[in-house]
């Protein structure tokens, strides 16, 4: 999990070690530019249109499996410059 920060005047991604908190029955949003799941060490290229499983871990829920679309259509400029932690 990943998020944007300012520091310094400048937006900066850095990586949640702790994840992030949900409140019981509450709802969070992961989207480019906030907070998001960033793939790493992936063994093949996402292509527009595919679709994987993608499961979330939560502490008291326990595993929630979600199928996710890959929309390339959708990029912006800032998620196609390389990230580097």
């Amino acid at each position: 999990l990943h998020t944007h920060i300012e520091e310094d005047g400048v937006m900066k991604m850095t990586k949640l070690d702790d994840g992030m908190i949900i409140p019981a029955g509450g709802m969070h949003a992961l989207k480019r530019g906030g907070d998001h799941v960033m793939f790493m060490g992936l063994t093949r290229s996402l292509e527009h249109g595919d679709m994987f499983e993608l499961t979330l871990t939560f502490e008291h829920a326990g595993d929630v499996t979600l199928t996710v679309a890959v929309d390339l259509e959708r990029q912006d400029k800032m998620s196609a410059h390389t990230h580097s932690h």
